[in-house]
């Protein structure tokens, strides 16, 4: 029998499946790292954008939640609830000293963070998962206007279970997003800091060090 065609290696990957579920998405990035790679080095730079991830990881997993994807400094991340996307949006920015004594360039951070809640597309394709829709728009869109120290958390979240606590403090304002016609209520969620946890601050030195490590120079040796 002749011999099955293969798949260009371009081709885009069957999808596995495509379904429509209720989830929060957030996003969390530093603020103005595009100019760091040329101004600080590119090893310095880079092993300090992986403490970042770390950082970010360790907060959305211990509330349950998964990181989708990252590109440059930015990660993408996905909950079961809102109520565990706001507490993870709270823990990255309380604890931010941890990261900013434990990694390269850590005092000149300035993490941004937003987050929105209701219905997402889940495309699962090849094993891979992402997600699409409004829901995870308007977290990319709240994540740049939220400020250093902040999480801006849109107002569909408020509704749900245990998230109406969480926001008590928080300031109320409306927000012009891009693709959207009517304003968003948003919640600007400005966390106490936390003490430094010493343990945390020694498992993203060790990871900035081995991001460090694992960078293969260029071939002209710079």
């Amino acid at each position: 029998a002749p011999a099955a065609p293969s798949r260009a290696p371009d081709a885009p990957r069957p999808v596995d499946s495509v379904r429509v579920e209720r989830a929060a998405t957030m996003f969390a990035s530093l603020d103005g790292w595009a100019t760091a790679y040329e101004r600080y080095g590119r090893r310095r730079a880079y092993s300090a954008v992986k403490a970042f991830h770390a950082h970010v990881r360790e907060a959305v997993e211990s509330r349950g939640g998964v990181v989708v994807k990252t590109e440059g400094e930015t990660v993408m991340a996905t909950f079961p609830s809102a109520e565990a996307g706001v507490k993870a949006a709270a823990d990255i920015q309380a604890r931010m000293e941890d990261l900013r004594t434990a990694a390269p360039l850590g005092r000149l951070f300035r993490p941004r963070v937003g987050l929105s809640w209701g219905r997402v597309i889940r495309e699962e394709r090849a094993g891979e998962v992402d997600y699409f829709g409004n829901t995870v728009n308007a977290a990319a869109r709240l994540m740049k206007l939220s400020g250093d120290g902040e999480a801006l958390i849109a107002g569909s979240a408020e509704e749900e279970p245990g998230v109406a606590a969480l926001l008590a403090a928080a300031a109320r304002e409306s927000a012009r997003l891009k693709g959207f016609e009517a304003p968003v209520p948003v919640l600007r969620l400005r966390p106490d800091p936390l003490p430094r946890d010493a343990k945390a601050s020694a498992r993203l030195r060790a990871t900035a060090a081995q991001a460090r490590r694992a960078i293969v120079p260029a071939p002209d040796g710079r």
